[in-house]
């Protein structure tokens, strides 16, 4: 390794001789010179090998000077290219009273100087944190320059309570198709409602034949675009059912939590998608793509509303679905739906299937030789046991949560090997696998803002549920419902508690704020 020898006749380097083994801590001192004035001796300021810490003498440096340059030093030799975290990209910083030995107005700047350090690291992603007693530290950062997101976050709740009470209003089951309402009036009068809060925000709306429609967001500077980020919710609901101690299309609320239809299942989380948007936008965060707020009206009973979608749209390049569960849900089991079928004649054959195969044998389908499992979704799950009558013939159902290293084809076969001559299988339904690679920047950067807001230290994680990223390409499900929440969406009394919606509202203001940064979305 070659040593640098030089000398320079300014404030930190005069009449120092400065050695060392890297360009950069010449280019370093060369910056700190710039803001040190201090009447140096002539003393040997020694620098051993960059990935050391600076070895400063006592002698003609003052307290706060030996601060600086140790600080400076020290995340130089962390992210420096023979340093422990050059290949991190997301790097935190905290810096604990930073102020201590600091002149008042080395204090002031110090972050600023901070700021212009690391600008030389383009490829990571900082978080600053401070824990401090001055009142000087961040004195010199502009307002223009700071995202109050909390605040805004905070101050838009009651209104955006109000919205989700108004659309909670409408009742929005599946009904018998009129004109201009292909799902039934419900559904659709839910559909213009949203459109209608959209546009009040000022976003571009768009109605797809009364089936979907979204609202859209386009930063100024953006032409012709063919790109997207999308949100998937929807606005239709299950049937209310009995047992309600609130009413049900009132949104009432009471001990911080907010009653309904639909608070939950999915309007309020779609609402909350909608209003992060909305104060994005208020602060004038740009995008390099639009972005989509999408509202569905056939989630509850089929998908239809989607499936209409991918005909009239692209996908979207990525995004999520607020219709599931956190944190971050990486993968979706597959869920397969058959029948056995037998004559009367042969009964006896359909019954001794189903206990020889299913009830006397683990729910994991090792008789039937399908007990596949995989790291991500473990083992195979049956479940969903039902007899019945079809058309004068008996049939045995059951559904198959299955991971993604088996495939419905190879299901089908394996169960037909094992059935008795009279007894035939039929396929119902099937969703196959949804599986994201739980590394990826996108999930990672939606994981790590989810751990931010909540404090969590939480891992990605996969689900046995379906959400619309069965069908929608390159969306994941995200949110609403935190652990231990279960059992509260399609039951009486469906429930929201509002510290929670500020606390979603927050994750997917974040969320759609840290995406907007990536440009690596796939």
């Amino acid at each position: 390794m070659s040593e640098l020898n030089f000398k320079r006749k300014t404030n930190v380097l005069k009449r120092y001789e400065i050695k060392g083994t890297d360009s950069r801590i010449k280019k370093f001192l060369e910056k700190y010179d710039e803001i040190v004035n201090y009447p140096w001796t002539n003393k040997r300021l020694y620098l051993s090998e960059f990935e050391k810490i600076l070895n400063i003498t006592e002698e003609g440096m003052s307290d706060g000077e030996r601060v600086r340059v140790n600080i400076f030093s020290t995340i130089h030799r962390f992210l420096g290219k023979n340093g422990e975290l050059k290949n991190k990209k997301y790097v935190t910083l905290l810096f604990d009273e930073v102020e201590m030995f600091l002149h008042p107005e080395w204090s002031r700047t110090f972050l600023n100087d901070l700021l212009l350090e690391l600008k030389d690291y383009t490829n990571k992603q900082f978080k600053i944190i401070f824990a401090s007693h001055s009142p000087f530290l961040l004195s010199d950062i502009c307002s223009e320059g700071v995202i109050y997101l909390k605040k805004e976050v905070k101050k838009i709740q009651p209104e955006l309570i109000e919205t989700i009470r108004e659309l909670v209003s409408i009742y929005s089951i599946q009904m018998e198709a009129e004109e201009n309402a292909p799902f039934g009036k419900g559904p659709a009068e839910a559909l213009d409602k949203a459109l209608e809060i959209s546009e009040r925000f000022g976003f571009t709306t768009v109605n797809i034949d009364n089936k979907i429609g979204y609202a859209e967001y386009v930063s100024e500077g953006i032409k012709d675009c063919d790109e997207y980020i999308g949100v998937f919710g929807h606005v239709d609901v299950v049937p209310l059912g009995e047992g309600w101690k609130h009413s049900p299309l009132g949104g009432e609320i009471e001990n911080n939590r907010i009653y309904g239809r639909g608070v939950l299942d999915n309007k309020g989380p779609i609402l909350s998608n909608l209003f992060a948007l909305h104060i994005l936008k208020k602060l004038g965060i740009k995008f390099d793509v639009p972005v989509r707020v999408v509202f569905g009206t056939n989630e509850e009973t089929g998908f239809g509303c989607v499936k209409h979608y991918l005909t009239k749209e692209k996908p979207p390049v990525f995004g999520w679905t607020p219709d599931c569960k956190w944190p971050v849900v990486y993968g979706e089991r597959g869920r397969l739906k058959v029948r056995i079928y037998s004559e009367m004649k042969d009964l006896d054959k359909l019954y001794d299937f189903v206990n020889n195969y299913i009830l006397s044998a683990p729910n994991n389908g090792v008789k039937l030789k399908i007990d596949f499992r995989d790291d991500d979704f473990g083992e195979m799950i049956l479940r969903g046991y039902r007899f019945g009558i079809s058309e004068n013939r008996h049939f045995f159902e059951f559904v198959m949560s299955y991971p993604a290293v088996c495939k419905k084809e190879q299901l089908m076969d394996l169960i037909r090997s094992s059935l008795a001559e009279g007894t035939e299988l039929e396929e119902i339904a099937n969703w196959s696998p949804v599986l994201y690679d739980k590394n990826s920047e996108y999930v990672q950067t939606l994981q790590k803002v989810y751990n931010y807001v909540t404090g969590f230290d939480a891992k990605p994680v996969t689900t046995t549920g379906g959400t619309y990223a069965k069908i929608i390409p390159n969306i994941i499900a995200y949110g609403p419902s935190f652990p231990g929440q279960k059992d509260i969406a399609h039951l009486p009394d469906e429930w929201f508690d509002l510290s929670d919606l500020q606390k979603i509202t927050e994750i997917y203001a974040l969320s759609l704020y840290e995406i907007s940064k990536l440009k690596n979305r796939k």
